[in-house]
């Protein structure tokens, strides 16, 4: 569906429905607005966040993998 064609739908509902339709919209827009500026947010201060680097000082740590690895073969067996 095209926007002439919306908007041509659009103009051919009553007054009452096009308030609904206009409510809507707005409301999809503020909603979009929202979880747009939260994302962003949260993606800048996950730097901020205490539990960032609090493994970096752990010698067992260093190849992750290896490390994992590990910790299954402990635990599966």
């Amino acid at each position: 569906m095209n926007q002439t064609q919306i908007l041509h739908d659009f103009d051919a509902l009553p007054a009452e429905a096009q308030e609904v339709v206009a409510a809507l919209v707005a409301l999809l827009g503020r909603e979009h607005r929202r979880s747009k500026s939260s994302r962003r947010k949260s993606a800048t201060n996950m730097a901020d966040e205490k539990f960032i680097g609090i493994w970096k000082e752990r010698d067992d740590m260093q190849d992750s993998s290896a490390y994992i690895r590990t910790l299954r073969k402990n635990e599966w067996n």
